[in-house]
C-alpha cells in the first residue's frame, strides 16, 4: 500500500471519528444553553395553570359521571404533566441544537485532504 492511501485512510477514518454520536454528544455539552429544566417547569406549570376546556358543558355530558373524577385528577398532576412537558420541550430543543452540531462536524475537512475535501457525508435533506 502507498503511502498516500494509507495517508487517505487515516485522514477518512479520522472524520469518521469526528463526525461520531461521542464527538457530537460532547459538543452539545459544552455549547447548550437551552431552558434549564426549572425554567421549563416552571413555564409549563403556568402554562398548565392556565388550560381550560373550550366547551365545558359537551365535555361534562361525554364524561358523565367520571367528569369530576377526571377532573380531579387532572388537577392533581398538574405538577407531573408539566414536568413531562417541560422534559418535552428541553429535548426538542436539545435535539434541534444536536442536528447543528452534526451537520458542523458533517461539513469538516482535512485541510491537505488528498480528495479536496470531497469526503463530506451527504445530506439527504439537500
Amino acid at each position: 500500500m502507498s503511502t498516500i492511501n494509507i495517508t487517505g485512510n487515516i485522514q477518512k477514518a479520522a472524520l469518521v471519528q469526528l463526525r461520531s454520536k461521542e464527538i457530537v454528544t460532547n459538543i452539545l455539552a459544552a455549547i447548550y444553553t437551552g431552558p434549564t429544566k426549572e425554567d421549563a417547569t416552571a413555564a409549563a406549570v403556568d402554562f398548565v395553570g392556565h388550560l381550560t376546556l373550550h366547551n365545558e358543558d359537551a365535555v361534562k355530558t361525554a364524561c358523565g359521571d367520571n367528569f369530576d373524577a377526571i377532573a380531579a385528577a387532572f388537577t392533581d398532576q398538574a405538577q407531573s404533566i408539566a414536568e413531562k412537558l417541560a422534559d418535552a420541550v428541553i429535548d426538542a430543543d436539545k435535539a434541534e441544537t444536536e442536528s447543528q452540531v452534526q451537520k458542523y462536524v458533517d461539513n469538516l475537512q482535512y485541510k491537505h485532504s488528498i480528495d479536496n475535501g470531497q469526503d463530506v457525508v451527504d445530506d439527504p435533506a439537500e
